[in-house]
Order: structure tokens, then C-alpha cells, then sequence
């Protein structure tokens, strides 16, 4: 009737506006009635059964299939997410689903991607793994620093002329994890602010003192008029093993100098320290990265003081 198309007519335009000027039409005593412009319920596909999903069983089995192989090729059996009680409710099982069942027509294409089963299989792995590890008591994998009651040694890291931001922060994330009492960055090398520093620190940054020196020579020059022992990490034809090295007794301040990812520590620096030694290598390269040599030299730094002590 002419009457109901006026209502319907009426329902759009009132639909059209911005909110804000949907108050005039009311005024306008063009209310419109709930019941007449009630939008349609919504239930979400991905908590129907396969059968009642718009996009029918066929394609949801298609969808399983594909991320059942994908998961057994990362050794994950899909069954887990029914058998094992700990996934229950967890965010696996949640993106299993919404996989297999999506929740639109957008999300059906996303799923449909070729290497979106692939993408969705380490996800859910990596989900599983996580929920496993959360209840289990016995790990210890959540930071949980005490400040004051943790350890801390008089130990300095010298960084001479890094360009890497990673390498930094991985300095700065083993340097607090080891109790490393300040790291100085000399030169150009990265230092916080940096965002590649403090990403690949993991907010380690925060716990760990790190100065800026403007020249490398000099800072080991006025280590050791502080009586600061300064050894530097580098490979030449008379350097200490490592492991063969002694930490100065009853922990009196050490410093150990890195150098640069290419060249290594300066020749002038070297020259100022009191001992060069190196990280000992059996195979075909040289020496490590300057991240993971940090980390080794740190360690047994702190082991033989820790042994002595």
C-alpha cells in the first residue's frame, strides 16, 4: 500500500543520516517504530553447528582437512585440541574453529587463501604450546625481577663501534639477565632510545645502565686509571683463550671491550687493555657473533666468581 511504502521510505532516509541528525526526524514526529527498522539477529558461524553454517559442511570439511595437514606436518596432531583438557577453552582451539567455521564471507576468503592453512597451523601450534606452558608450575618462563634482592657484579660491557640496533639490544637483554652493573656504547654504536635496541632488548633496557662514551680510547684509558681491569674480546695471534683467562680475585671490576661486526675491536683500543682474549673456535669461522660472544665471555666471567666466591 502507498502507506507502507511511505514507512519503508521514511526507514531508509532515517537510516541514511549520521546519527546526530537523527533527532530532528523525531521531532519531526518522524519516529520511526523499533519494530519496523529492527536489523536481523546475529549468531556467529563459528559457534554453529558444521550443518547450519551458511557456508555449508562440504567447504568447512575442506577447510579441516587442509589444517589437520598443515598442523601433522609441524608434529602437531589435531586431536589434541579435543583430547588434552588443558586446551580447553584456549586460544587454539578458538582459532581452529574460526578457521574451519569463519564467521563472514570476508573471513571465508581470508580462509580460503592458499597459504592461509599454513599461516593458521603455526599459529595454533605455537597457541598450544603457550596454554601447555602456563600451567605447567615447574617452568619458569615469565620474568619476575625482585628489585634489590637480585644479584650484581662489577662488571662493565665496552661496546667500540657496533652498527648494529639488534646486537645492542641483545647485549643489553644478556647483560641484565647476567647482573651486569652498566654497558657503555662508544662512538656511533645503537643505543636507547633506538627502537631496534629496545625491541631486540624485550624491555630489558630498563634494568640495565648503558652510558655513551664519545671515544672508545679513552674510556679504557680512564677504566683503568680507576683500577678497573680491561680486558678486550678479539682474535689475534697472541691472545689468551678465553677459558684459560682468571678473573681478577675477590671480584674487583673487570671490563670486557667488543668491537665492531666487521673489524672487530680498534687497534688503539687493543692497545690500552690489559689482556686480549678470545673466544676459542673449532670450525670454519673465526669467531661469533658479537651478540653470542658477549653472552659466552659474560658467563664464564661470572661462573669463576661465582665458584670462587
Amino acid at each position: 500500500s502507498v502507506r507502507a511504502m511511505v514507512s519503508r521510505r521514511r526507514c531508509w532516509l532515517f537510516l541514511a543520516r549520521p546519527w546526530r541528525t537523527r533527532a530532528p526526524l523525531r521531532r519531526r514526529g518522524l519516529a520511526l517504530s523499533s519494530r519496523a527498522c529492527k536489523e536481523p539477529s546475529f549468531r556467529s558461524t563459528a559457534t554453529l553447528p558444521e550443518d547450519e553454517t551458511v557456508f555449508g559442511a562440504e567447504s568447512s570439511a575442506r577447510r579441516r582437512e587442509r589444517l589437520d595437514e598443515r598442523l601433522r606436518a609441524l608434529g602437531f596432531e589435531p586431536s589434541t585440541l579435543d583430547a588434552d583438557s588443558r586446551l580447553e577453552g584456549s586460544a587454539a582451539v578458538r582459532t581452529y574453529r574460526s578457521f574451519v567455521l569463519p564467521k563472514s564471507e570476508n573471513a571465508l576468503a581470508i580462509a580460503e587463501q592458499p597459504q592461509r592453512a599454513a599461516a593458521v597451523a603455526a599459529q595454533i601450534s605455537y597457541q598450544a604450546r603457550e596454554a601447555i606452558a602456563a600451567q605447567t608450575d615447574w617452568l619458569v618462563n615469565h620474568d619476575a625481577r625482585r628489585r634489590g634482592a637480585n644479584d650484581s657484579f662489577p662488571l662493565t660491557i665496552v661496546l667500540d663501534g657496533l652498527r648494529s640496533g639488534e646486537n645492542v639490544g641483545n647485549v643489553l637483554r644478556t647483560a641484565d639477565t647476567a647482573g651486569v652493573a652498566r654497558v657503555v656504547a662508544c662512538g656511533t654504536t645503537p643505543r636507547p632510545p633506538t627502537k631496534t635496541v629496545l625491541k631486540a632488548a624485550c624491555n630489558a633496557a630498563d634494568y640495565v645502565r648503558c652510558d655513551h662514551a664519545a671515544s672508545a680510547e679513552e674510556l679504557v684509558s680512564q677504566l683503568r686509571r680507576d683500577n678497573v681491569t680491561v680486558w678486550a674480546l678479539e682474535t689475534t695471534t697472541d691472545a689468551i683463550p678465553l677459558f684459560d683467562a682468571r678473573v681478577p680475585p675477590g671480584r674487583r671490576p673487570l671490563a670486557l671491550v667488543f668491537g665492531n661486526e666487521l673489524v672487530g675491536v680498534s687497534p688503539d683500543v687493543l692497545q690500552r687493555c690489559d689482556a686480549v682474549v678470545a673466544v676459542p673456535t673449532h670450525g670454519t669461522k673465526n669467531s661469533l657473533n658479537v651478540a653470542s660472544a658477549v653472552a659466552v665471555a659474560v658467563y664464564d666471567v661470572i661462573r669463576q666468581w661465582s665458584s670462587s666466591s
